[in-house]
């Protein structure tokens, strides 16, 4: 746990920059148990991962809190349960909220003491309104702690917010923050109008001293190898928005079940029938959280789905979001045997392939 003590040894105020799958969360959430007279804590996340949270929260301080003592915040009109232990809200609801405040400070108007942003690369530009909401909480709060396996994606100067929230003692100024570690290239529109765009880094190694004398721990998965624990599955929580949808399913669900009570036989048409609907209703979540995990990091990963509207969704989104020169593949029951040695070739060997969209009917086996 070399985050948590980093993190405890600078107060609460950090950035665990680890890569994914090193236990972040479990690290904010054990640094949170050391701090239990500034809680409630609030969490600030991407929507898509906010039951994740509340589920880990459950799973990992049984001992100190119980389901009704985290509260997922949903929509814009909740209010912060005051007996509530943590309160989970998403980067878009806290700046949609920004001006009314309502979720700028706790209930008894007195700022949060304790604030866990997780997916932190978010809060990267300055214009952004989640950034200009997120980084005063940050300045403010007594325990600051961001969490982001790529604190900075594109360019070095992604990272002046953040720095700015955790240190509030930070006096420079964004414009020579960039000046200093971004190369920064100028030209001319046709209108004449000039524009700048950061076009590579600079003075990296006196940066890299800056973050992890100050703020930053961050280690590789090839550096704590022999210390990770066997791999554990995860359940994934999602919420289904759409409430007619959702009615519509427990509806075709008890008629279901009442045909099944009746004897009336098999109803394996009416399964898929309605496996295909709940399918469908996750859509919007699962592409909402496939975009999140993109987001983290440059790993490759390999996405399983069964239903043709499910994978053809999923790779729209990966043309769309996937890096200009990345790519993926996609095995499904449309695709020629002679092919599929050649697709998992690709995927295995070349670095540009980042993605295996496969179906769990056609790749259930025979495919290494």
């Amino acid at each position: 746990m070399e985050g948590v003590r980093f993190a405890a040894g600078r107060a609460g105020r950090c950035l665990i920059g680890d890569e994914m799958g090193l236990g972040k969360t479990l690290q904010a959430l054990a640094l949170a148990a050391q701090y239990t007279e500034d809680w409630p804590v609030l969490v600030v996340c991407p929507s898509s991962l906010r039951w994740v949270w509340k589920e880990q929260a459950e799973e990992w301080l049984p001992g100190l809190v119980h389901g009704d003592e985290v509260q997922v915040i949903k929509k814009g009109s909740d209010s912060f349960n005051p007996k509530a232990a943590f309160w989970i809200i998403s980067y878009g609801l806290l700046a949609t909220d920004m001006k009314k405040g309502k979720f700028m400070q706790r209930p008894d108007g007195t700022p949060h003491v304790m604030v866990i942003a997780d997916e932190s690369h978010n809060i990267k530009e300055w214009s952004a309104a989640r950034t200009k909401a997120l980084v005063p909480l940050l300045r403010n709060a007594k325990r600051s702690l961001c969490l982001s396996g790529t604190p900075t994606r594109n360019s070095p100067d992604e990272l002046h917010p953040q720095l700015c929230g955790l240190l509030p003692s930070l006096s420079v100024r964004f414009a020579d923050f960039r000046s200093r570690y971004c190369v920064v290239q100028q030209s001319q529109l046709f209108n004449g109008r000039v524009v700048s765009k950061v076009v590579g880094a600079r003075n990296a190694a006196e940066l890299n001293h800056l973050l992890t004398s100050t703020v930053m721990v961050r280690r590789l998965k090839k550096e704590v190898l022999s210390q990770l624990p066997p791999k554990r599955r995860q359940r994934i929580p999602i919420e289904v928005s759409d409430t007619r949808v959702l009615k519509d399913i427990r509806t075709e669900m008890g008629m279901l079940m009442d045909h099944l009570r009746g004897g009336a036989g098999e109803a394996g048409e009416a399964v898929s029938t309605l496996f295909k609907k709940t399918a469908n209703a996750k859509l919007p979540a699962v592409k909402e959280y496939i975009t999140e995990v993109l987001d983290r990091g440059d790993e490759k990963a390999i996405i399983f789905a069964h239903h043709q509207l499910m994978m053809d969704e999923i790779s729209s989104l990966l043309d769309k979001e996937l890096p200009k020169g990345t790519g993926h593949i996609r095995i499904d029951g449309r695709t020629q045997a002679s092919k599929r040695p050649e697709l998992v070739k690709r995927f295995q060997e070349d670095p540009t392939c980042r993605i295996a969209l496969l179906s769990i009917t056609a790749c259930g086996e025979g495919l290494t």
